[in-house]
């Protein structure tokens, strides 16, 4: 029972660090969508989160003014400038089919669903495939 008390303790902490990168793109022609602040300056998404009108609402409720810079549909994904200051993003270790994942969303809390790596190698979602259970939607942002 302590270690599993333990791992959870840790997932939580986890999800705890990384849910103020999470960011949601309110979009006024579309779906609300999770994106992650990527780079000081920038928010990545999936493409449907593009529209004529797009607020970000960063953790704690900030609203902040968004501008796409990019998109590519075919790969799912879009980037938006707007005024984030992230902590850096560390390199991760390669993945492989096996390695237990986390996906992070923001709806009106922080959103999370865990699962298997399933393969890598594909074009959409950086190649990966997982298999996860969720109580919400997430966006493979």
């Amino acid at each position: 029972m302590d270690n599993t008390d333990t791992w959870s303790k840790g997932l939580r902490q986890l999800v705890k660090d990384w849910a103020e990168r999470v960011v949601v793109l309110q979009n006024e022609d579309g779906p609300l969508a999770s994106g992650i602040a990527w780079r000081k300056g920038y928010v990545v998404t999936a493409d449907e989160a593009v529209g004529d009108h797009v607020k970000i609402v960063a953790a704690g409720g900030r609203g902040i003014a968004a501008e796409l810079a990019g998109r590519d549909p075919s790969s799912d994904i879009a980037l938006f400038e707007a005024d984030v200051d992230p902590h850096p993003l560390e390199a991760a270790a390669a993945v492989e089919p096996g390695d237990f994942a986390l996906a992070i969303g923001r709806g009106a809390t922080e959103l999370v669903a865990a699962g298997v790596v399933a393969e890598t190698g594909g074009r959409a979602n950086g190649g990966v495939r997982w298999v996860g259970r969720s109580t919400g939607k997430l966006d493979s942002a």
